[in-house]
């Protein structure tokens, strides 16, 4: 695995990774892998390539880019069997097939509009969760030893469950007893992450606040997952497009986040798409990925569903609360197909209520 650690500027038009047959100019070398990202066109892109024998071969093309201009980024490189995956912020990207031996391949080139901090060679997947399992239910506070210590492009990942009352809570690590080096405070009271230095100074991070009282806490949704927020008597939902930002189909009239009660208004015939960040979207209710269908329909390619909702964001459509909802918006997105079950849930109990009342109806009338 190659490890690349960096930010994107501003002003980039593209840049390019290339896993390389030899390292001349004159004449150039094959290229087995061409990693393209491109900014400057109107509809940013990927572009997979191999260059063999001064001939480019047919390109693979990935109609959305998961890096953004101005933000950082850490990027993978995983070598399979038959197949290299790209991982994007700790997010599966895109694979793609080796048309040239990877045995051949000795250097790496970075070219382009991209500043590099870091490049490492993994010999293991740092986002694979491994065989052993820790115990649950760890009293706190709790320590765990890193027996290796730690590398660049490793990833620490914590699950747990929030207490019913929470204050705030901390992580840290120490490379003594008394020195704390990196320490991430969760803070509910005003539902802010940050990053506090051993001299106890803050540095807010700018991420979304996915803590909530007695709910579990787990990685980052994956690319394309469908959102379920709950906010009764309905529940709204939105799909997942990476950085922290969602795409969701929102009423007119409808208020984003807070809680806000006209997002699922019944009595709007209009509704517009918007990509906001999930935070701001949940507010203070509880949310939850839930791809429920997936054992009924396949789902599209990750790419492919987030690339399809940001085209989207903007346009308005006509909105029906049994029939064009944020439901059927989401799952028309990741599946293909327009279905909501909460519409179903509606018109199940309206047909009920309608029974009741002529059945009343029938029985007042025979009185009479």
């Amino acid at each position: 695995m190659v490890m690349l650690q960096g930010a994107v500027p501003l002003n980039s038009r593209r840049f390019q990774v290339d896993f390389q047959c030899g390292c001349s100019l004159h004449p150039r070398p094959d290229i087995a892998i061409h990693f393209n990202p491109r900014f400057h066109t109107t509809k940013p892109h990927v572009i997979c390539n191999t260059l063999y024998r001064g001939r480019w071969q047919v390109e693979a093309r990935w109609p959305h880019v998961a890096l953004q201009r101005g933000a950082s980024f850490l990027l993978l490189f995983l070598f399979g069997n038959e197949e290299m995956k790209v991982s994007v912020n700790g997010q599966h990207f895109l694979h793609y097939r080796y048309r040239l031996p990877l045995s051949r391949v000795d250097t790496l080139g970075i070219f382009g509009d991209i500043s590099v901090t870091a490049v490492g060679f993994l010999n293991i997947n740092p986002f694979a969760e491994g065989g052993s399992e820790y115990p649950v239910g760890h009293e706190v506070p709790c320590s765990h030893a890193l027996p290796q210590g730690l590398w660049p492009g490793q990833v620490i990942i914590v699950r747990g469950l929030v207490l019913p009352e929470p204050k705030d809570f901390t992580l840290s690590l120490r490379d003594e007893a008394a020195h704390v080096p990196v320490m991430l405070r969760a803070s509910f009271a005003d539902r802010t992450l940050a990053w506090v230095s051993r001299w106890g100074r803050k540095k807010l991070i700018l991420a979304p606040f996915l803590f909530y009282p007695q709910r579990f806490f787990e990685p980052e949704p994956q690319l394309g997952d469908l959102i379920e927020i709950s906010r009764p008597p309905v529940t709204h939902w939105a799909i997942y497009v990476g950085s922290g930002y969602v795409v969701h189909l929102v009423p007119s009239g409808g208020i984003s986040g807070a809680g806000g009660s006209g997002i699922m208004n019944a009595a709007a015939n209009r509704a517009i798409v918007k990509k906001e960040r999930l935070c701001d979207v949940v507010g203070k209710d509880g949310y939850k990925v839930n791809n429920k269908h997936d054992n009924k329909y396949k789902p599209l390619p990750p790419s492919k569903i987030v690339w399809r909702a940001e085209e989207l964001v903007g346009r308005e459509f006509g909105y029906n609360l049994t029939s064009q909802n944020c439901e059927h918006f989401v799952n028309e997105l990741r599946y293909g197909v327009p279905r909501s079950d909460q519409a179903r849930g509606f018109a199940a109990a309206i047909t009920m209520a309608l029974g009741v009342i002529a059945v009343f109806a029938g029985a007042v009338f025979s009185r009479n």
